[in-house]
């Protein structure tokens, strides 16, 4: 009976609770999270089934909310303490190393403890790259020649992009504006504020930039999933699952650039560029 009540509860409300039962386990005694360097269970990692180029959404509930990544399958499950999707599936399949996807935090479960490796600095770069000035401007001085972990060779940010349900116009647009340096540069720096929410056309299309110039790529293309997806939803699914000219969609693009990035006067660094 517990369990069928456990089934009927609402999805959006066993999401609030298994974030709740992690900020109950980490707040335990008054005690942080135990952290360890000598984690057992590094060598069953697989780093050839990552992919953080898709939605990070719980494979059962769906939710975005407090969500980790199974580094042994590559799946993606919420929670991390007791009655959670993850919590139960490392017991189901014996994985027990997993990252919150937010944060690059690496934890092993059940045992409840973060592991801090260097090792896991490679795994932590492709959840999120980053690039300083240094090596953004280099990136206009010289080309870089790249091995993905697959072994495909390819130079960074001359990658090629998956074609989603017809999306090779978008991804011509894309490969079009990795050669527009201002605003290559600015993307490739781009930080969403943390005062509010970020805006999800223009995170989204700043990490694929990120990824698309990460040297160290696991992989020798680069999915545009995640820019996909929000460019549906920013649309009402004008520019989703179907063919469209690609002018069209690169006067939208631009256009809800400018919108977003317009400072006080009405200007742009997409009017300036």
């Amino acid at each position: 009976l517990m369990v069928a009540a456990d089934l009927d509860e609402p999805q959006a409300k066993r999401a609030r609770q298994e974030e709740a039962d992690d900020d109950e386990e980490e707040k335990k005694k008054g005690r942080q999270v135990p952290q360890r360097t000598d984690c057992p269970y590094l060598g069953t990692i697989n780093r050839h089934v990552l992919d953080f180029d898709f939605e990070k959404l719980c494979s059962i509930s769906l939710t975005g909310e407090n969500v980790y990544v199974d580094l042994v399958d590559g799946k993606y499950f919420t929670g991390r303490g007791q009655n959670t999707h993850a919590y139960r599936h490392a017991l189901e399949k014996g994985h027990y190393v997993w990252m919150n996807v937010h944060d690059g935090k690496v934890f092993c479960i059940p045992d409840g403890y973060e592991v801090v490796d260097k090792s896991l600095e490679d795994i932590k770069f492709n959840l999120t790259p980053f690039f300083d000035e240094e090596e953004i401007e280099q990136m206009s001085m010289k080309v870089r020649y790249a091995k993905a972990l697959d072994g495909t060779d390819y130079i960074p940010g001359c990658i090629g992009l998956n074609n989603i349900q017809n999306s090779d116009y978008q991804n011509v647009i894309v490969q079009c504006l990795c050669q527009v340096i201002p605003l290559r540069n600015y993307l490739l720096a781009y930080q969403p504020p943390k005062e509010r929410k970020p805006d999800p056309v223009l995170s989204s299309l700043a990490e694929l930039f990120r990824k698309m110039y990460n040297g160290r790529n696991f992989k020798g293309l680069v999915s545009p999933h995640e820019f996909y997806q929000s460019i549906g939803r920013a649309t009402s699914k004008k520019f989703y699952a179907k063919q469209q000219d690609p002018v069209a969609f690169f006067s939208w693009l631009m256009g809800y650039l400018h919108k977003k990035l317009k400072s006080r006067d009405g200007g742009s660094m997409i009017h300036d560029v």
